[in-house]
């Protein structure tokens, strides 16, 4: 089978519905109504025109001589459209890329929505539309692949000097590091545009990344090299629709958990179609790196 059917096949399979993972959790709504205890600030919409860049307070001790640098987080910030505060599970909310970035004893903190097509739907229309892991969905949303649903809201990646912002069943999203813009989807190679990216790389000592792509009962495999550029990448068939989250890699190995908590009703929301099945155990997948036919 070549490359790009492997791949059609691998799209049709996860599509968008097989989108969103992150946590195990059931659906539910974030309340931001008054008489809330106060760590719901945390379920506060950010504000849709971002953060500017602002110096942060010194409020202990001395910033140490020397040290410079970005530190960039991400992390879902929408989950209020008016009162439309129920529609939405946290888990889809759309993801804020922040910096703090550190120099001169100065600490700049800057942050931006990452304005996917998901994003830019919902924003025009004032309204959660696009499904996901614990939100149904509007019917006048439109699904043609997985990045329409993508909320690039899961972490972040520098490859080389860019920065990705990763969701567990889309592409990565690649953003200027400094004004923090949006570029659009990453694609590695022509034949993998809308590839999923998840959410979770492993990065070697020497630069190399490695990365899972996951639908259904097919993982693909990204090697990337220290200049951004994709160096190998394999399809792998697990025999069933696992849910597989994070995974580990030793020097010589991928070591892929695959849970018997499966998916096969590729339906929104996510979470309602996972079927629990502890008879089937939990399995590791353990992959040579440098050949993938040697895996157990």
């Amino acid at each position: 089978m070549s490359l790009s059917l492997s791949r059609r096949h691998f799209l049709t399979a996860g599509a968008a519905s097989t989108a969103i993972v992150g946590l195990g959790l059931t659906a539910g709504s974030a309340s931001t109504s008054s008489g809330m205890p106060d760590w719901h600030i945390g379920y506060q919409t950010a504000p849709a025109e971002g953060f500017a860049p602002k110096d942060l307070r010194l409020v202990y001790g001395k910033a140490p001589k020397g040290l410079s640098g970005s530190l960039y987080r991400n992390g879902p910030a929408q989950f209020l459209y008016g009162e439309d505060d129920y529609a939405s599970h946290w888990v889809d909310g759309d993801g804020m890329v922040q910096r703090v970035a550190i120099g001169d004893g100065r600490a700049v903190h800057s942050g931006q929505f990452v304005k996917t097509h998901k994003r830019e739907f919902e924003q025009a229309h004032s309204m959660f539309a696009a499904p996901g892991f614990g939100t149904h969905g509007r019917p006048e949303f439109p699904v043609t692949g997985p990045d329409d649903v993508n909320a690039a809201n899961t972490s972040v990646l520098m490859v080389n000097g860019e920065l990705l912002a990763l969701w567990e069943a889309g592409s990565a999203v690649s953003m200027d590091a400094e004004t923090l813009a949006t570029n659009g989807p990453k694609v590695w190679r022509d034949d993998l545009a809308a590839m999923p990216f998840l959410a979770h790389p492993k990065v070697e000592p020497d630069g190399t990344v490695w990365n899972l792509a996951v639908a259904g009962r097919r993982i693909g495999v990204y090697r990337i090299g220290v200049d951004g550029q994709l160096r190998e990448f394999n399809l792998l068939d697990i025999g069933k629709a696992a849910y597989i989250h994070d995974w580990a890699m030793t020097d010589r190995h991928l070591v892929i958990m695959v849970q018997p908590w499966i998916n096969e009703a590729l339906r929104p929301p996510v979470v309602e179609g996972f079927e629990w099945r502890p008879e089937e155990g939990f399995q590791f997948l353990i992959v040579d790196k440098n050949d993938f036919s040697k895996r157990r």
